[in-house]
């Protein structure tokens, strides 16, 4: 009887021990940094801009923002207007941390009557 205890005892120990070793490695993994890319054109939000976020890239939508979730380190950012107007700029981010970056085009960015 005793070494049925035992037995069953061991048994449940293993499949802690199992269950523990399989969430160490997720309870190590760092939070992604969050890259918001906010396009403008003489201050007014720039829809439909191209913003790249190292091999990563996406278009802004009404608000002319772009946001993009990353490593902790250095990242290179990019953006181009729907019609003309580019900017660039490297940043460093840490694990969790929330980053806005703001490119204004300049009135090249701005349709020719003005708009956007």
């Amino acid at each position: 009887m005793l070494n049925k205890f035992k037995y069953l005892f061991v048994a449940i120990l293993a499949t802690g021990l199992v269950f523990c070793l399989s969430n160490l490695g997720s309870a190590y993994e760092e939070k992604p940094a969050s890259i918001q890319v906010v396009v403008s054109g003489l201050g007014s939000p720039l829809q439909d801009a191209e913003v790249t976020c190292g091999e990563d890239s996406s278009s802004t939508g009404k608000n002319g923002i772009a946001t993009f979730q990353v490593r902790k380190g250095e990242h290179h950012l990019s953006a181009s207007g729907p019609h003309g107007g580019e900017a660039s700029k490297s940043i460093r981010v840490q694990p969790g941390e929330i980053v806005q970056v703001t490119f204004d085009l300049g009135a090249e960015a701005l349709h020719a009557s003005g708009g956007h």
